[in-house]
């Protein structure tokens, strides 16, 4: 329409002896809109999708840049509450965080869509600046939540190590069992955890994250570690030769146990304090001792049971 709408060159314009008032004129005649009579009605419609699917893609870009708003609506505290303590999904954010920040680091500073230019300098450098506002706002919590969860797992794995060595090899299986037991109930868990603050670790390093005075070195974790996961070796190896020595005592320390709650189910026949001459301070002293030595014995049966429970052995009632 603009094009059309241009006035056609008159020789007799500048002519001021010969100059007429155009403006009753037809403006057929006085302009360029019969050319669209004559232009092919195929070609006019193609012209006019190709400047439409320009515009679009422009209205498509611009808004690819408009949806960075959110960045500025989006709330620390709702974002850390949805991290929580899982550092697998601190990981992957930070690392897509690193990634997306570099994107805007090109030196690029315009797009052109045909005669349409779109300068994003401005919008581009603010984008950046705030995810790298992002970035070192949740890499510093990252880093606090790494700091914590190597403590507490130094904590476990050296409580765990110590509690092996502490048992005596030479003497009653049963002890070791159960320490190497309880021990191998966490193995995969800690395993896991290991693994993962490793990876955690050498993620704050290659993002030149600050580690404070009283951070735990890798190598110090990573000896504990070694040193409990030979230390669990070797006490399974002894374990394992000892398994048919074991079976057989914890099979006899069940019937033993048996018998003791035989025993002791007929003394609290024999002595429960039902007489109602007995005085109140009495009756409630050995309601007292009748309950200590039950409640040891019902350890002792719980103990019993979950090492032949992990032996796949028969356990009795």
């Amino acid at each position: 329409g603009m094009v059309c709408n241009l006035p056609k060159l008159q020789a007799a314009r500048y002519d001021n002896l010969q100059r007429k008032d155009t403006s009753s004129q037809d403006p057929m005649k006085c302009t360029w809109r019969n050319l669209i009579s004559v232009v092919d009605e195929k070609t006019l419609q193609d012209a006019y999708n190709t400047i439409a699917g320009m515009v679009k893609s422009m209205e498509v870009y611009v808004a690819s840049w408009l949806q960075y708003q959110a960045l500025w609506e989006i709330s620390t505290s709702n974002v850390l509450s949805r991290l929580a303590d899982d550092l697998g999904k601190w990981h992957a954010m930070l690392t897509e965080i690193k990634v997306l920040s570099i994107r805007f680091e090109s030196s690029e500073q315009e797009r052109a869509f045909g005669p349409i230019v779109v300068n994003y300098r401005k919008v581009q450098s603010k984008v950046k600046a705030k995810y790298d506002q992002w970035h070192m706002d949740l890499l510093n919590e990252f880093g606090e939540k790494v700091r914590e969860s190597s403590s507490k797992f130094f904590r476990h794995v050296k409580g765990g190590r110590e509690s092996m060595e502490a048992v005596d090899t030479s003497g009653d299986p049963v002890p070791m069992c159960m320490a190497v037991l309880k021990v191998k109930s966490n193995f995969d868990e800690w395993s896991a955890q290991f693994e993962n603050l490793q990876k955690c670790t050498k993620l704050l390093d290659r993002q030149r994250y600050t580690f404070p005075d009283d951070w735990l070195p890798i190598e110090q974790l990573e000896g504990e570690w070694e040193a409990f996961d030979q230390i669990l070796d070797r006490r399974s190896r002894v374990l394992e030769s000892e398994m048919v020595k074991l079976k057989s005592l914890l099979t006899h320390r069940e019937k033993q146990m048996d018998e003791n709650i035989t025993m002791l189910y007929a003394e609290w026949s024999a002595e429960k304090p039902v007489t109602g001459s007995l005085r109140p301070g009495e009756a409630m002293e050995t309601i007292g001792v009748f309950d200590q030595r039950l409640t040891k014995l019902r350890d002792e049966f719980d103990q019993l049971s979950i090492v032949k429970k992990s032996l796949h052995m028969d356990i009795g009632n």
